[in-house]
């Protein structure tokens, strides 16, 4: 597999900012939009502005929605003019990834939360490159890898535990794969049509018992859309206490989440009896 990166180590991606090391983007008429949602997370944020202002490919923005932070975020974005900072009281991530959608320019969009970041410098202009050839594809995706706390890389995800024998299915063949296991795409990397991302994810946090990626993920697949897998580990996704996994882990909430998707997906799929199953384009259209 085609990685950067070790274990036991800090990406490169993320060093400290170097002097006289300006950073660019397109604010006017991006090919991609990068919205990280943002709450209290000033320890972490610089890192992940560094991985995504370090992509080789430039034609992106950068949206920072925050919640209303009361840390050092503001003064730590301020050294940043390449990002967009919007900071006002909201009811979380799923709200914020909202407003900043609304703002979003770009062809293609990636949620990258202010813990996590990028780690494949190619990332970007991979993605662009494969949607740009393909229009039938509507999401890009990579592998995931935990990062520590202080930084250090840890474990690669699925990697092992899904895909040690065969690589994920492509396209088409997702499909009966995604059917099978009911794995979810990890959202920390992929990148997905503007207009399947307005399609797929949900509008509000209130009165969900699906959590807002699983709900995605619900969506993008009983819909009809096609993934397309890329053999690199493309972020990162830190461990830490504020984590929501880790909050919801920590008060059994992310138990329900599990259920509750995986019902809704059983409850898809016996359908389809009845209802056969339609497979769309980037543009909505079926295909199949």
């Amino acid at each position: 597999m085609n990685t950067e990166f070790k274990i036991g180590i800090r990406p490169e991606i993320i060093r400290p900012k170097e002097e006289n090391e300006l950073f660019t983007s397109n604010k006017i008429n991006p090919r991609i939009s990068i919205i990280s949602p943002s709450m209290n997370h000033a320890q972490f944020i610089e890192d992940t502005i560094l991985s995504i202002a370090r992509q080789n490919f430039k034609d992106f923005e950068h949206i920072i929605m925050d919640g209303g932070s009361t840390d050092s975020t503001f003064e730590i974005v301020q050294k940043y003019p390449h990002v967009d900072f919007y900071s006002e009281a909201d009811s979380g991530p799923c709200e914020a990834f909202n407003k900043g959608l609304k703002l979003a320019k770009g062809d293609y969009v990636i949620m990258s939360c202010t813990s996590d970041g990028l780690i494949s410098s190619d990332w970007l202009g991979t993605c662009v490159e494969i949607m740009d050839r393909d229009p039938e594809i509507s999401l890009v995706w990579g592998f995931p890898q935990y990062l520590s706390e202080d930084g250090i890389l840890g474990p690669i995800s699925f990697k092992d535990s899904h895909f040690s024998n065969f690589e994920p299915p492509q396209k088409f063949d997702w499909f009966n794969y995604w059917s099978q296991t009911k794995f979810w795409l990890p959202e920390g990397n992929f990148c997905v049509r503007r207009k399947i991302y307005d399609d797929c994810f949900p509008k509000d946090d209130f009165n969900k018992t699906i959590e807002p990626c699983l709900e995605f993920n619900y969506n993008f697949n009983s819909r009809g859309y096609l993934p397309f897998f890329v053999n690199v580990v493309a972020n990162f996704g830190r461990t830490h206490n504020n984590q929501m996994g880790q909050i919801f882990a920590r008060t059994g909430m992310g138990v329900h989440h599990l259920r509750d998707y995986f019902g809704k997906s059983n409850n898809y799929l016996n359908s389809l009896h009845t209802n056969p199953h339609k497979f769309r384009d980037g543009e909505s259209k079926i295909i199949q």
